[in-house]
């Protein structure tokens, strides 16, 4: 059993919380905000990207599947490193996740690493807003390497998801007011591993 019938993660179970989404919806932002309350140690996934894939999001090229499996493997093996290193009591890593195909290879490979003796499963909170939305956000990002023309490439691909169908996924409506969503995003959070949390707390662990 790695969870318990009110959905929270069993105490020998480290969750990796997966903070997905297109360009725009505030995905670090959040992952900061959990990990300020939790000190959860967090990981920003864009900074797993091969050169060869900023590159040619630089240039304006979206991505492809093939383009995206190393990158998504990467980011499991890294919550796997973070585990090994320091065993804590959760992980944030932001992965935008668009596709069910990407997020089934996510769990594919934490499924993998459970099999060799892993505590970590995965949750994903799907930061969910509406394409003007996310191109307007995107139009005011200055210097970062996501065009506002490739929102529509993330559209054409994105495929929300369905709590009834997916384990372990959450929709959280980024369109409310920062505070709100953030308010949110914990709570869910806390549903999940309120006990690991709150020993943190206590212990002062970062």
């Amino acid at each position: 059993m790695t969870e318990r019938e009110d959905g929270a993660a069993e105490e020998d179970t480290i969750p990796l919380f997966i903070i997905g989404g297109p360009a725009g919806c505030g995905k670090t932002t959040i992952a900061h905000a959990i990990a300020d309350t939790t000190h959860f140690p967090f990981v920003e996934g864009d900074e797993l990207h091969p050169p060869q894939n900023i590159a040619k999001m630089s240039a304006g090229h979206p991505l492809v599947d093939a383009d995206r499996w190393d990158w998504l493997d990467k980011i499991a093996a890294k919550a796997r490193d973070i585990e090994k290193e320091s065993s804590p009591k959760g992980i944030i890593i932001t992965c935008s996740a668009l596709k069910r195909s990407y997020r089934d290879r996510l769990r594919q490979r934490v499924d993998e690493a459970r099999g060799e003796g892993s505590r970590i499963r995965e949750y994903f909170i799907y930061c969910n807003l509406s394409r003007e939305e996310s191109w307007r956000r995107v139009q005011q990002r200055a210097g970062h390497y996501m065009k506002a023309g490739m929102v529509a490439s993330q559209f054409a691909d994105l495929e929300v998801p369905d709590p009834d169908e997916e384990e372990r996924v959450y929709v959280l409506d980024v369109e409310k007011s920062i505070p709100e969503v953030d308010q949110a995003a914990i709570a869910y959070v806390k549903t999940i591993g309120h006990g690991n949390i709150e020993k943190d707390h206590q212990s002062g662990e970062r």
